[in-house]
């Protein structure tokens, strides 16, 4: 079974290799010739086919695997050291006795998992959403790149006018297209939070992996995933996704439609900003959305009552018009988006997670206790704004 998955995942690879090939072939054939030869378009259209196919088959096979191997593979997870089992079992903690503060590094490879690894290879991104369930953050959508500076500077790409035409007749001046791009500055921040406890806890691995993993990991991690997404721009937040002006948006549903007509134009709406997100050349990799408004969509029926998205006693796959749809509660209701992420924007990584456990802060020395403090430094920036398109499920009035 492991070695089909594998010839799976290589065949994958080899027709993802080939769509891109044919995407910028037909990028050039649009600055060239203004459209798509049909050539190009047939065979573009025969390997996405290729591609939807190996993916059922994958998703297929590891869904065999993992009733096979259910227990074994419950026990490997179980025996996986995740952040706080690290924390806990340093020399750090073991050696504390008060006093001064002290930190522990984590190295990033530490307290993420191997989705957010490969979100930097965007020749591998189709394996990203391969169970989209298992996407606990957002942010991880986006490739993570380090710096060793306070403000990165990106060339982000603005515009562009393709005035491609035969030329009109010799000595005639030829057809000129426009690229507008601007140098955007984006400035590292610091995310941290902390919490006290009594002192015994560093005695008790356990509790101290589920204040940490549970607790002070999660918040910085939801609060990323906050900034991300709907950071307003000032002081020291970041620009989002769904504040940032320059990424596409197609608006909100139709005006007119009923209630009742609601969830189906939901669905239409996302497949809407799809295409907008193809004629800009991009590929959708997944779509975000609340889980409400997921629910909405899923409990859709038709005239005849039955459900147009899914077989109740079978369940549903999480995609919509081929690709995954990730729900989170860090989008708001109404609110979606299609993104080719891995293309449209970064997470810049100046300072991975670090925590500090200290007893001075305020009157902890004399009450036995300690502070835990984790913090990070990181910013973000879209330097391809063109490659995600947002919307809203509002009915326009």
């Amino acid at each position: 079974m492991n070695e089909e998955i594998k010839a799976l995942a290589e065949k994958q690879e080899t027709v993802m290799v080939k769509i891109e090939e044919l995407v910028g072939k037909q990028s050039e054939e649009m600055k060239s010739f203004g459209k798509t030869l049909t050539t190009t378009q047939e065979e573009l259209n025969d390997f996405t086919k290729k591609h939807e196919e190996l993916q059922k088959s994958f998703d297929e096979r590891m869904v065999e695997l993992e009733k096979k191997n259910g227990r074994i593979q419950m026990q490997k997870e179980a025996e996986k050291k995740d952040l706080g089992s690290i924390f806990a079992q340093s020399e750090i903690v073991k050696s504390y006795r008060g006093g001064t503060s002290q930190t522990f590094n984590f190295e990033k490879k530490d307290i993420t998992n191997v989705t957010a690894a490969n979100a930097v290879r965007p020749d591998r991104r189709d394996m990203i959403f391969s169970d989209p369930s298992q996407l606990r953050y957002l942010h991880t959508l986006f490739p993570m790149v380090s710096t060793n500076s306070d403000s990165v500077q990106v060339i982000r790409e603005a515009s562009f006018t393709n005035n491609a035409a035969p030329q009109a007749g010799q000595l005639v001046a030829k057809a000129k297209s426009d690229l507008t791009t601007e140098m955007v500055t984006y400035n590292v921040q610091t995310i941290a939070h902390y919490m006290q406890a009594a002192k015994q806890v560093l005695n008790d691995a356990a509790r101290l992996r589920d204040l940490i993993n549970r607790k002070l990991l999660d918040g910085l991690n939801l609060q990323l995933d906050s900034q991300v997404f709907y950071g307003d721009g000032t002081g020291q937040n970041f620009t989002g996704v769904f504040v940032d002006s320059d990424i596409q948006d197609v608006g909100e549903i139709t005006a007119g439609t009923t209630a009742a007509d609601l969830p189906q134009a939901m669905m239409e709406h996302i497949r809407a900003a799809m295409t907008k997100l193809r004629l800009a050349n991009y590929i959708g990799t997944a779509t975000v959305v609340n889980p409400e408004d997921f629910e909405t969509m899923e409990l859709a029926k038709g005239s005849d009552n039955h459900y147009l998205w899914a077989v109740v006693n079978m369940g549903a796959e999480r995609r919509m018009w081929r690709i995954p749809v990730i729900e989170s509660n860090t989008i708001v209701k109404n609110d979606f988006a299609v993104g080719d992420w891995s293309m449209a924007g970064e997470i810049y990584d100046r300072e991975s997670t670090s925590i500090q456990i200290a007893d001075q802060h305020s009157d902890l020395f004399v009450k036995n206790g300690i502070v835990l403090l984790a913090e990070e430094r990181k910013g973000f920036g879209i330097p391809l704004p063109n490659a995600i398109c947002k919307g809203k499920f509002t009915v326009a009035s």
